[in-house]
């Protein structure tokens, strides 16, 4: 295995998958993406984010699996909503990023942890973003949020609290804990760099590196074949 490779037999080493979803819009001249500000612990205690819509990936998970999972868990987004809205198939291999990042641990202080990141990078078509904002009846009436992802964010929303503490949409997440409440904010991707969201930049570069390891399509001169231990004949 790769951890074997890397460290050796002798050492221990903590592999986690996790699955990372950038949704963004176009908008004018803008480009968004949906960013977790903040969250509300389940004890109430407020805890900045920053980050991707992300969540462990099982290790039998589909990548594009995982992502509609996270997004219907995290968001409420239906998979039929959020296949309408897309300007591509949730699954085409076009939307996939991989990545892998050696960190140590918090939770496991001492023992190095190697996360297989799977981005998926979804962008949603703007003539259809309504679709995207359709929930489910009981989603809404259990949870009595502001749900919604509300494209183009809401102006007077934003107005109304200027400093960037208010959420565009909130949603909450139970827990074996209890439930805690998400805040989500579209950010233009300028300001997503400015404030150091986690993921934006590792996702653009795991989409180069996934380009660079498809396997090329174009067309061929000519080709050379033999087999193994022999010379191919001149013809």
């Amino acid at each position: 295995s790769e951890p074997e490779k890397k460290f050796g037999l002798q050492q221990v080493v903590r592999v986690v998958e996790v699955i990372t979803v950038r949704l963004r819009f176009q908008y004018l001249r803008d480009t968004y993406i949906l960013v977790l500000k903040q969250e509300k612990l389940e004890d109430n205690r407020m805890r900045p984010a920053r980050k991707l819509i992300s969540s462990r990936k099982n290790a039998k998970e589909q990548w594009h699996d995982a992502a509609k999972r996270v997004l219907k868990e995290k968001l409420g987004v239906l998979e039929q909503h959020l296949e309408e809205a897309l300007t591509t198939p949730p699954n085409d291999m076009s939307c996939y990023g991989y990545m892998e990042e050696e960190q140590s641990s918090e939770s496991y202080p001492g023992l190095t942890t190697i996360y297989h990141v799977n981005y998926a990078r979804y962008d949603i078509d703007f003539d259809k973003a309504y679709r995207i904002n359709k929930f489910t009846d009981d989603y809404t009436a259990a949870k009595g949020t502001d749900v919604g992802l509300a494209l183009p964010p809401s102006a007077a929303k934003r107005a109304a609290n200027p400093s960037g503490g208010s959420a565009d949409t909130v949603t909450c997440l139970a827990t074996n804990k209890g439930e805690k409440e998400l805040y989500w904010r579209w950010l233009t991707a300028a300001e997503a760099e400015q404030q150091g969201v986690q993921g934006v930049e590792e996702s653009e570069k795991s989409q180069k590196q996934m380009q660079d390891l498809r396997p090329y399509t174009g067309p061929l001169g000519s080709v050379l074949i033999g087999l193994e231990c022999t010379a191919p004949q001149k013809m």
